[in-house]
C-alpha cells in the first residue's frame, strides 16, 4: 500500500462513511475505491458479454472479397478511361462541395 497526502471533501467523506458504514477515513476511502473498481469490473464484464453473445457470423461476408463474383467489372474499371475520368470528376466534385461548406 502507498501512503498518500490528499485533500478530501469533508461532506463527501461523511456521506460515504454513512453509506458504507465505515468509521476511519482509511477504511472509508479504501471501501469506496473497492466499490468503484468492482462497479467498473461489472460494467466491463457486461459489455464483453454483449459482444460474446452477439451473432457476428452474418457480417463475415462483408469483409471478404471474392474476385470471381465480378471479374468483368474489375477489368472494365481498370481499362476504361471514361470510367476512371468519371471517378476523378466525382471525387473533385465531392472535394469542392466539402470545401465550400466549411
Amino acid at each position: 500500500m502507498t501512503k498518500r497526502l490528499i485533500d478530501v471533501d469533508d461532506d463527501a467523506l461523511d456521506a460515504a462513511r454513512a453509506r458504507l458504514g465505515t468509521i476511519t477515513i482509511k477504511d472509508t476511502v479504501n471501501e469506496a475505491l473497492c466499490n468503484a473498481a468492482r462497479d467498473r469490473s461489472t460494467q466491463l464484464a457486461s459489455a464483453l458479454s454483449v459482444l460474446t453473445d452477439a451473432n457476428l457470423d452474418d457480417r463475415s461476408a462483408a469483409w471478404s472479397y471474392d474476385a470471381r463474383l465480378r471479374p468483368h467489372r474489375i477489368r472494365d474499371r481498370a481499362t476504361d478511361p471514361m470510367d476512371r475520368r468519371s471517378r476523378i470528376d466525382r471525387l473533385t466534385n465531392l472535394r469542392s462541395s466539402h470545401t465550400s461548406e466549411t
